[in-house]
């Protein structure tokens, strides 16, 4: 996604998927619905697509499985986590209930990993250098919504329609799984999208066969069998649950269940092979047993007589004492052709090793219900950032405001790019761990403080129209204009050369589109009653405040 942004190349909106996805999906309505958040939402930068399904079906494996939190009013999304095997609680945010009239959480939902992305996503990834995957885009997305002023929404793909990630050997087979039973129509196995002349047969219990395939007297294909062509199965061979290659060879008396053969395969008569992979080229001589999770690579040759439980095989084709295979693995050979690969054991936390119980349910849990003391200590810095203007300014926020004070007067000076400049705000932001209001608060309070006595509504206009892109990044939404207009009147106090400007600042803001006529309303309509200076200052910005109620009364 840097490189992209780098060369420039994405200048619309885009679709983001894995190469490794098995989809049907219309994606113009998808697109289209996509656009019309973006008249909505001017910070909309993505929509995450989700597949409802049962209760833990096959094809939603454990790290697909995802907690959601969003605003039923308009789709945004709130809250978002993928949950492990060690998840005994979910600890949600208690500002998504309070920003929100109704907020709904969602859990029988697949992650599809697809998502409709608008041109600002490259940059966000370019500007922020621990984002390396898309879950960490959500994740700052979500924890730093305003900072980085982009939103996140999602959608619910229709029942008729299919997309999952083949992602692990689990996905593998639950995907594999849903092919065979069509939930991904079109694309099943009798659709022959390489136009073979010999389509596949879609007989009973889901069973398919190509012509060529020959079956010997008493094999029996139970159910959910793909059987392809050239491939000869023997007398009395049972396969059930399972899909065989191109030109395999399966001898007599062999059980083959829930596993996948691979083309040019040969199993020898009186063999097992349950739960596993068996690569291309393979040869598994007689009486072998493969069970409960073993894969084997291309090219492995079996002895005959042996049993093997949720292996790794490999033919050998690298040298076994190498020294970067054996620090993670060791390699222990058991035939010409056949390398065993063992994890080396390592020390593991036996808390780490414990599986804790699946989530059954969502709570919302309490403080007095055992929340430790790291979640009881964000709490209080949540609550302290709602009153940060009426409590004295931590050294840290000092220290922050004179970080943005240096960075825009040097960047003005030295003509740096605004980019750049948001670039090191953020920066700064991060190191004095200063909230969302904090940064809008100061930034503008930072701009206002620029100019000198001398002139200054005319350093403070030129000033702006070269740091407008900076507040374009951070005045996005109305609660961003709402710290602007208090940053305005904090300083406007304290400074007579800003108090005689005020009116033409609100002015000019205003024709900018950085605030709006309701807040500005909002804000001249609730002067704070404890400070003596709150009304007289509204009273010089009355005409522009008459000026707009009329033009709003005029255009009604």
């Amino acid at each position: 996604m840097r490189d992209l942004d780098g060369k420039g190349v994405i200048r619309s909106d885009f679709v983001l998927l894995h190469g490794d996805t098995v989809a049907n999906l219309q994606l113009l309505p998808i697109l289209e619905y996509h656009r019309k958040l973006q008249k909505q939402d001017k910070g909309a930068a993505m929509t995450l697509l989700y597949k409802e399904t049962g209760l833990r079906p096959k094809s939603h494996a454990l790290e697909e499985e995802t907690v959601l939190g969003t605003s039923t009013a308009t789709g945004r999304v709130l809250f978002h986590q993928k949950l492990s095997h060690n998840t005994k609680k979910i600890n949600f945010p208690l500002e998504m209930f309070l920003d929100e009239p109704e907020v709904q959480l969602l859990y029988s939902l697949q992650d599809t990993d697809i998502c409709i992305c608008s041109p600002a996503v490259p940059p966000l990834f370019s500007d922020n250098f621990d984002f390396q995957t898309r879950d960490d885009l959500i994740r700052g997305l979500l924890v730093d919504d305003e900072i980085l002023t982009s939103t996140i929404y999602w959608y619910k793909l229709k029942s008729s329609e299919y997309a999952a990630r083949v992602k692990n050997w689990p996905m593998y087979q639950a995907i594999s799984h849903d092919v065979i039973h069509r939930w991904a129509y079109p694309l099943v196995p009798d659709l022959s999208l390489d136009n073979s002349d010999d389509p596949y047969i879609f007989l009973r219990r889901h069973v398919y066969r190509q012509r060529s395939a020959t079956l010997c007297k008493g094999c029996d294909l139970e159910e959910d069998v793909v059987l392809a062509k050239g491939t000869v199965v023997g007398e009395n061979t049972q396969i059930t649950r399972s899909v065989i290659g191109q030109n395999c060879r399966i001898g007599k008396n062999c059980d083959i269940a829930d596993s996948y053969i691979w083309n040019n395969v040969v199993i020898e008569d009186g063999c097992c092979v349950k739960f596993s992979v068996v690569g291309e080229g393979c040869v598994l001589s007689q009486g072998v047993h493969l069970k409960d999770g073993c894969v084997l690579g291309a090219g492995v040759i079996i002895p005959p007589v042996q049993s093997f439980l949720g292996l790794r095989i490999v033919a050998e084709t690298f040298d076994c004492s190498n020294e970067d295979y054996t620090q993670e693995y060791e390699l222990k050979k058991i035939g010409p052709k056949a390398v065993m690969v063992l994890a080396v054991n390592k020390d593991v936390d036996s808390e780490d090793e414990q599986e804790g119980p699946r989530v059954s349910g969502l709570t919302l849990v309490g403080e007095e219900e055992g929340e430790d003391s790291s979640e009881s200590s964000d709490q209080l810095s949540t609550s302290s950032d709602l009153s940060y203007r009426a409590s004295p300014v931590p050294d840290d926020t000092s220290l922050f405001f004179n970080e943005v004070m240096d960075s825009l007067s040097r960047g003005y000076d030295d003509k740096l790019q605004c980019d750049n400049l948001v670039l090191e705000i953020n920066s700064s932001r991060y190191a004095y761990n200063v909230s969302v209001q904090e940064v809008n608060y100061h930034v503008v309070r930072a701009l206002v403080s620029l100019p000198s006595p001398d002139n200054y509504w005319g350093q403070l206009r030129m000033q702006l129209g070269y740091f407008l892109p900076i507040l374009v990044n951070y005045i996005r939404n109305q609660q961003a204009q709402e710290d602007c207009l208090q940053a305005l009147e904090e300083v406007a106090t304290s400074r007579k050369e800003l108090r005689d400007s005020l009116l033409k600042l609100l002015h000019l803001l205003y024709e900018q589109e950085i605030l709006g006529e309701e807040a500005i309303l909002k804000w001249h309509s609730s002067p704070d009653l404890d400070d003596p200076a709150a009304t007289p200052l509204r009273t010089t910005v009355e005409p522009f405040i008459k000026w707009l109620q009329e033009a709003d009364e005029e255009s009604d």
